[in-house]
């Protein structure tokens, strides 16, 4: 198991953690949710390993964060996601276009671009129709196209 193990850690460390980030704001939450979903992990090969791990994980992940907190926080850290390769002063705008998503919308939007989920995998989680996951995400997508589409054009002149 340890090198089963080694190997879904290796493919599925960058993605839960970029999950994290665009719902934990807390830097110490994130850590806290990231190992404590590992080590259910951990818990739960000695039975059978899930067939998709880093779906398995981010799902997992996010369950924690929900009974920690409530609810997750809208977090901004997404945004360092979204504007790589962008001038620093728009990460400001990226945080605000996210903050304009409905909460059903962002969560949506995490899962699928932040968690990797797959709509079907997103649907099964929040108990809701595939439709429905499309639906919130073009919803999601236009909302922020709408909000960043000016600052995301080069300036003339």
């Amino acid at each position: 198991m340890s090198a089963d193990f080694e190997r879904i850690y290796a493919e599925t460390c960058e993605r839960l953690s970029r999950y994290l980030r665009s719902i934990l704001p807390d830097p110490e939450e994130r850590q806290d949710c990231f190992q404590e979903a590992y080590l259910r992990l951990w818990r739960s090969s000695s039975r059978e390993l899930p067939l998709n791990p880093g779906a398995w994980l981010v799902v997992v992940a996010r369950r924690i964060a929900l009974a920690r907190a409530g609810r997750p926080r809208p977090a901004t850290a997404g945004a360092d996601e979204i504007a790589v390769g962008r001038p620093p002063s728009l990460r400001l705008e990226v945080e605000e276009a996210l903050a304009a998503l409905g909460e059903a919308q962002r969560e949506t939007f995490c899962l699928r671009h932040f968690g990797g989920l797959s709509y079907a995998e997103i649907a099964a989680e929040l108990r809701i129709p595939i439709g429905t996951v499309a639906s919130r995400i073009h919803e999601a997508l236009a909302v922020l196209r709408r909000e960043l589409v000016g600052e995301l054009e080069p300036k003339e002149g």
